[in-house]
C-alpha cells in the first residue's frame, strides 16, 4: 500500500555525502495519494523536495521527484538515485 510504503520513509537521516541531516515526511497529496518530502535541517524554510509514487519498469513501487530522481528503502535508511550524480546515501538517525 502506497500510504504504509511512503510512511516508512518517516523519520530524520544523515547523508555524509553532503554532510547535511535532513527531515522526512509522509504527507496525502491531492487525490489521496501519498507523497514523501525531503528538507534538510538548516536550510528551513526552503522548499522541501517531493517524492511522488510512481511504479518502475518492472511494476515496483518506487517514489520519484520531478528532477528524475528517486528514493529506495535499504536497510539502513535510502538512497537517492538520479541525475548525473552517484547514488547518495541516507542513514536513518538514532532517536
Amino acid at each position: 500500500d502506497r500510504k504504509k510504503e511512503a510512511i516508512s520513509f518517516k523519520g530524520a537521516y544523515h547523508c555524509e555525502e553532503f554532510g547535511t541531516d535532513w527531515l522526512v515526511d509522509a504527507k496525502e497529496e491531492e487525490r489521496g495519494i501519498w507523497g514523501v518530502h525531503m528538507i534538510p535541517f538548516d536550510h528551513r524554510p526552503l522548499a522541501d523536495i517531493q517524492f511522488l509514487p510512481r511504479s518502475d519498469e518492472s511494476g515496483n513501487l518506487i517514489f520519484q521527484s520531478s528532477y528524475a530522481g528517486r528514493i529506495e528503502l535499504t536497510t539502513d535508511g535510502f538512497v537517492y538515485n538520479g541525475g548525473k550524480m552517484a547514488p547518495v546515501n541516507f542513514t536513518k538517525k538514532q532517536p
